[in-house]
């Protein structure tokens, strides 16, 4: 398995940062390894426990399709993705903490795991996923400075 674990802070409020990386439709603006992202669920449904994205990342020019669920949901403190295909699973945890002066700080764990006989290339999965997992969280630190 491979993971990741980044924090990055804001002067933004936690309401506003959580309203915005609960939509991981929005991964494609602060995440440049995915290629494409959008919500599944009914326009008008809201965000929230169960609510489906889909996630196309693009590494060494090969794309990667994931669904993902929101499994755990506590607005505006934590929540937790369940991203699968037949060969990964990846499972992202975000917490949200209020900082003085108004500001938040977030949290981004996120635990890929290669499925069945793919298992065997986990140690190579792990180095590759140090470098996305640090593109990304400069990504993730761009766009909450830029409010």
């Amino acid at each position: 398995m491979a993971s990741y674990e980044t924090t990055a802070e804001t002067a933004l409020g936690i309401d506003e940062v959580f309203a915005y990386l609960s939509d991981f439709a929005n991964t494609a603006d602060w995440d440049p390894g995915v290629v494409e992202a959008e919500h599944l669920d009914d326009a008008d449904t809201e965000l929230g426990l169960g609510s489906r994205f889909r996630v196309v990342t693009s590494t060494a020019g090969s794309r990667q399709s994931l669904e993902y669920e929101i499994t755990e949901w506590d607005p505006p403190h934590r929540m937790v993705l369940v991203g699968t295909t037949p060969r990964l699973r990846s499972i992202d945890t975000l917490t949200f903490a209020a900082t003085e002066g108004g500001g938040t700080r977030v949290t981004y764990h996120a635990d890929l795991a290669l499925l069945g006989p793919s298992r065997v290339a986990d140690p190579v999965l792990h180095v590759a996923f140090q470098v996305i997992g640090r593109r990304a969280a400069q990504g993730l630190r761009e766009v909450l400075a830029d409010g």
